[in-house]
């Protein structure tokens, strides 16, 4: 099993920006999700990519786990230096989506 490295900041805003969709994404997604069940939620999130590349953000974050942060599968660091390294680890550069370090309250792995 993969260790994925995710944002933990609860502003849907943030991952949103993550994730390159318009603002209200995420709003609409967990709507789909409350409205729809199973196969018919599925096809209408298939259908809008907004829709599907925020989900699939939600599901894998940053990706699987580069580096190894901690001594358990299941982490979380917010000390802004060591999450820094971390997504620096990752290859991930906040800028290029318009987010600086405080915006993602640190990080969780799992």
């Amino acid at each position: 099993m993969a260790v994925r490295l995710y944002p933990k900041s609860e502003d849907p805003s943030v991952l949103e920006r993550l994730a390159g969709v318009p603002a209200g994404t995420s709003a609409r997604l967990d709507a789909v999700l409350a409205a729809g069940q199973g196969d018919a939620a599925e096809a209408v999130i298939r259908a809008d990519q907004d829709l599907q590349a925020l989900d699939i953000a939600q599901l894998f974050g940053f990706g699987i786990l580069r580096v190894w942060v901690g001594p358990s599968v299941i982490g979380e660091e917010t000390d802004p230096a060591r999450v820094a390294a971390i997504l620096s680890g990752q290859g991930v550069d906040l800028a290029a989506y318009g987010l600086a370090l405080s915006d993602l309250g640190g990080v969780a792995w799992s």
